[in-house]
Formats: structure tokens, sequence, C-alpha cells
């Protein structure tokens, strides 16, 4: 199995994937809040780790609440490690969100959520995970460089899995 899962029966209140090629990954995942779990998703076999978290999550006694993708974004699409989730490769995945979904998934990328595209995709999304997608409209990365983390329908505080400190000082974008 591709995930090593410290402890199933209370890991996935938070779980955050992230893209193996994100810059700054030392970062990224130093500036995790406390009580989040993270994996790095490995190129070219996001699908057999999609089924290897599936299997974890129907193991699983507690429903997780919120599943993280840190990945690359554009509108209606978001990549990790070079593996494009979009409105064609979305099915794919209801493996991943059939047993025991996450109430809310988060996608961390640019511009998921923009225009006729992002907004269809996250529906989809939606609809195939039963739960809420957050996503952005906007470029995801420190406001100091002209992008910001605003996503939308989420509260930061409560939601986001990165530490204030790293938002504040994390110099690229996603």
């Amino acid at each position: 199995m591709s995930f090593k899962l410290d402890d199933p029966d209370s890991l996935f209140a938070n779980l955050v994937l992230l893209s193996n090629d994100l810059d700054g990954m030392e970062m990224l995942t130093a500036g995790l809040k406390s009580g989040f779990q993270h994996h790095l998703v490995e190129p070219d076999r996001l699908n057999e780790q999609v089924g290897d978290l599936a299997w974890a999550l129907m193991c699983a006694t507690e429903k997780p609440v919120r599943v993280h993708l840190v990945g690359w974004g554009r509108p209606g699409r978001i990549t990790l490690s070079g593996n494009t989730l979009d409105a064609e490769t979305a099915g794919e995945f209801s493996i991943f969100f059939g047993s025991n979904p996450p109430e809310e998934l988060v996608l961390y990328g640019s511009r998921v959520a923009d225009g006729v595209a992002g907004d269809k995709f996250c529906r989809d999304l939606a609809n195939l995970c039963g739960g809420r997608v957050i996503a952005s409209k906007q470029r995801v990365g420190r406001e100091t460089d002209g992008h910001n983390y605003w996503f939308e329908g989420l509260q930061r505080d409560i939601s986001l899995c990165f530490t204030e400190e790293l938002l504040e000082s994390y110099p690229y974008s996603f």
C-alpha cells in the first residue's frame, strides 16, 4: 500500500495530498497546522494511490472532514505530480469518494474555480463526492505578490491546512 497510516482511527479529520513538484516542499510540510497528515502524490501513480487511500478510508472508523489537494491550478482543473483532475477524469476518482466521502474537498491551485469551466468542475466534483468543494477563482499565493489565499465559501482560520506564518512567508504560488 502506498499510504502508510499513522493512526487510521484519527487520521482523517484533515488529510493533505501534496503534488511532489511544488516549490518549497520542505517549507510547505513544515508549515502544516497541527493535526493535518500529508502524503506526497507520486508521478503517474495517482490512480493507484487514490485506490490505496480509498481502501484506508473504508477501513477508518472516523469520517474524513476535509481532504486538501495542493497542486497546480487552472480553470476547471488541478494537477498533482503530472496527474490532472478535471471534468474528464473526475469519474476515475469515484472510488475515493464512494465509501466514506469527505465533508469538504479543498483545492489549492490558482483559478481552479474560475469561469464556466471552473464552476462546472467544482459543481461536478461536489456531486461526485457528496460534499462541498472549495476552490479559488484567483491566483493562490502570498498577498504581497498580488495573490491571495481566499477561497470561495471558506473561513480561513477554520479550514486551511497551512499556518498563518506560512501563508505570509511562502514565496511561491500554486
